[in-house]
């Protein structure tokens, strides 16, 4: 599929590679994943704020109770997802172990990470969702949610969720035990639990070959950075501005502390982390995934986002079995 004048990098944003060589602006300042982000076609095209990493949640009353360990490989998860599943005499649903996001698909597209699943060819000129990674990747998807029946009881039970920024969420409750989400959840239980749960943590999430390490695998879901418009009056003053903000260390560490995103500048992540695993220790999982040499990423943050929401509609209707895979 051709990519539509709309995704197109050219026209939107102005390209930073020419002001960053000749100021020899250094880009190994920041974590190797959120470089990626801002990179397409062999340009640099922003400069990196913070990434969105992501890690596993757990209630770990809820894996003893079950006689389970935080699952390190996708054969475990799935035995998690099954053990954990409390349904009623009549087939509703009053927990469920693990899915890869509440039917929102906010994970559609960065679970494909894990398979090597790629939304664009590497120039940006094509869009590549009918490869066999994006296959196994929505077959995998959809395998978390045959346990429950049709879609729609699924669909009941996640409708009578509590609000997702509050002392009702999902994962607060103990309705959904096992979660793949962001850093700044790291802050629910403590803003809106009142001590729920109990006992939790984060890990990293498996891969298919079943190694959990920040290591081996690293999800960078997304990311913010500093743009310099297509149009801007003076690109070389916001240059000058996006270069001074980015690498304003102390700022940006105090910024997302209060935010809860990951710091991409190493030394404002040096300093974020002394603050934030004081705090709250399971911050240390999103730190480390973000420093990982192996991060991934979902293509380039500037040219992805029409085709990221497509992407996740189209597994939101696989998953409703509203076409199968021929």
């Amino acid at each position: 599929m051709a990519v539509s004048p709309s995704w197109r990098l050219p026209g939107r944003c102005t390209p930073l590679t020419r002001f960053a060589s000749r100021d020899n602006f250094d880009w190994n300042q920041f974590v190797p994943g959120s470089v990626e982000l801002v990179t397409f076609n062999g340009k640099k095209w922003g400069i990196p704020l913070s990434v969105d990493t992501a890690g596993l949640f757990f209630n770990q009353d809820a894996l003893d109770e079950a006689g389970l360990s935080v699952p390190t490989s996708f054969e475990e998860l799935s035995a998690a997802a099954e053990a954990l599943l409390v349904q009623n005499p009549d087939g509703s649903i009053e927990r469920i172990g693990w899915v890869p996001d509440v039917g929102d698909g906010s994970y559609a597209v960065p679970s494909g990470l894990l398979f090597g699943a790629k939304l664009f060819s590497e120039d940006g000129t094509q869009v590549t969702v009918d490869t066999q990674e994006w296959i196994d990747t929505l077959n995998w998807q959809r395998s978390f949610y045959e346990p429950f029946g049709d879609y729609e009881n699924f669909a009941r039970f996640v409708s009578g969720f509590g609000s997702y920024d509050s002392s009702q969420n999902f994962f607060i409750t103990g309705q959904v035990p096992l979660y793949l989400e962001a850093s700044y959840f790291t802050t629910w239980p403590e803003r809106f639990g009142n001590g729920q749960p109990a006992d939790w943590g984060v890990a990293p999430f498996p891969g298919p070959d079943g190694v959990a390490s920040a290591n081996e695998i690293a999800i960078i879901g997304s990311g913010n950075a500093f743009w310099v418009p297509a149009k801007a009056t003076d690109p070389e003053a916001s240059w000058i501005a996006a270069s001074c903000m980015a690498t304003a260390v102390q700022q940006i560490a105090d910024f997302e502390v209060v935010v809860g995103n990951i710091p991409a500048n190493k030394a404002a992540l040096d300093i974020f982390e002394t603050v934030e695993v004081a705090r709250i220790p399971a911050y240390k999982t999103f730190i480390d995934l973000a420093r990982s040499s192996n991060a991934v990423v979902p293509n380039s943050a500037v040219i992805i986002e029409t085709a990221y929401d497509r992407m996740t509609a189209l597994a939101l209707a696989y998953r409703r079995g509203d076409f199968s895979e021929g």
